[in-house]
């Protein structure tokens, strides 16, 4: 372990877990930025994968420091508006409680699932036995040539899939570090939530975090056969757990980190083009009608109408709605499976849909986020619909759009799922 994580470990001031790994990151593509300078493009390949895992391993040994979450040091503030709605004298200390433990176990689960991207990683620095292959090229060693070729098509597919891994940590450790921020504080008391809301929310955030844990844990556990994955396994969780404390963090009132924003703005421009770029194209596969439910959402978000939130919310419910429907009808989710738990009034459940819709994947872990992170979804819809104690929620047009961006992520995810073949 280097000199400054064994300080980070030891000090009076420990640094926040998800800090300390953000700043690893930090520091990892600043290496890389470097070797691009030096490099020309055919070695900056080899060369910037090879300093990658290098600068994970470094990361990893912060991980693995005894740091403790602001989180878990401090007392959580409650806005006054949900202290004055708690009435009796015991219920105060209890939503602190719950709270405080749903924060523990949000932070954990952050935690242990950047450990397990972590350990994916390693699987892959064994690309860098090419270089030492290539070096005895000039050996008249008989078999050298087919070992070549072999190599380079591991190098082939490890780097394209180091590259994803990379994206994955980076979008992951900083949602992590913007969960650090939180310093405490209630999901929600910028906005005046009431209390069963603000439980609900966090309730569902803990669910979500758990089970992307336990994806990547079985991801970490099953990395030998990573590239027969489908895209989607890997590519859109730690983009939904960005998003979802993205959108956490607009309600909610946080420490100022100028780096740790920067990078978060940086990402959530990139996720938006992205999104952007694909979400039309791929909604017209499945339902062209669907588009006109999103524009019906952003319409509302511009209006002057006062009730305007209300309409937004409302929007997107309906989008969701829509889009779980038309992605899982109800006779073909009844053909596929006929378990009367997943049926209500002869409707086919939201869970019997997700599952219908993840069935060619095949993956339970994959299945059960999927499941957790709509979830998250919908908790946060409900904020912007009816959880405040204002009778008009007055949230700014940032935080409407961070809900918007939040939903345009997740239907984009469900309909790749869903088009997985």
């Amino acid at each position: 372990m280097s000199d400054e994580a064994k300080n980070n470990c030891s000090g009076s001031d420990p640094v926040p877990y998800g800090l300390s790994s953000f700043h690893a990151l930090r520091s990892l593509e600043r290496s890389l930025a470097n070797l691009q300078s030096f490099h020309g493009a055919s070695h900056m390949a080899f060369a910037g994968i090879a300093t990658l895992y290098e600068e994970i391993g470094k990361a990893e040994d912060i991980f693995r420091g005894n740091h403790m979450l602001r989180v878990m040091e401090e007392q959580l503030r409650i806005p006054d508006s949900i202290a004055a709605s708690l009435q009796s004298t015991t219920a105060l200390p209890r939503f602190l409680e719950e709270e405080r433990r749903m924060s523990e176990r949000i932070a954990a689960s952050f935690r242990l699932a950047n450990e397990e991207l972590t350990g994916i990683s390693r699987s892959f620095a064994g690309i860098g036995d090419l270089s030492n292959t290539i070096q005895q090229i000039y050996r008249p060693e008989e078999g050298i040539l087919p070992r070549i070729s072999e190599q380079m098509e591991q190098f082939r597919a490890g780097g394209a899939i180091a590259a994803r891994i990379s994206q994955a940590m980076r979008v992951s450790i900083a949602a992590e570090a913007a969960f650090a921020r939180f310093h405490g504080t209630s999901i929600g008391d910028l906005v005046g939530a009431r209390p069963e809301i603000t439980l609900d929310i966090s309730s569902k955030v803990v669910a979500a975090s758990a089970a992307y844990a336990g994806l990547t844990g079985r991801l970490c556990a099953e990395r030998s056969t990573i590239s027969d994955l489908f895209p989607v396994v890997l590519d859109h969780p730690p983009v939904e757990m960005f998003h979802m404390v993205d959108l956490a963090q607009a309600v909610t009132r946080v420490e100022p980190e100028p780096e740790i924003e920067q990078c978060q703005k940086d990402i959530r421009q990139g996720a938006a083009e992205s999104v952007q770029g694909v979400l039309e194209s791929t909604l017209a596969r499945v339902n062209p009608n669907l588009r006109g439910l999103l524009d019906g959402a952003k319409l509302a978000l511009h209006s002057p109408n006062p009730d305007r939130c209300r309409h937004v919310a409302t929007s997107l419910r309906e989008l969701m709605t829509h889009v779980l429907h038309t992605l899982s009808p109800d006779d073909d989710v009844k053909s596929w499976n006929s378990d009367p738990s997943h049926y209500q009034n002869n409707q086919p459940t939201r869970r019997a849909r997700l599952l219908y819709i993840c069935r060619r994947i095949n993956h339970s872990q994959f299945t059960n986020f999927v499941k957790r992170d709509v979830d998250a979804l919908l908790a946060f819809i409900d904020l912007f619909q009816q959880g405040t104690h204002d009778l008009t929620p007055s949230f700014t047009e940032d935080q409407m759009e961070a809900m918007v961006h939040r939903t345009e992520a997740a239907v984009l995810f469900l309909v790749n799922t869903a088009l997985s073949t």
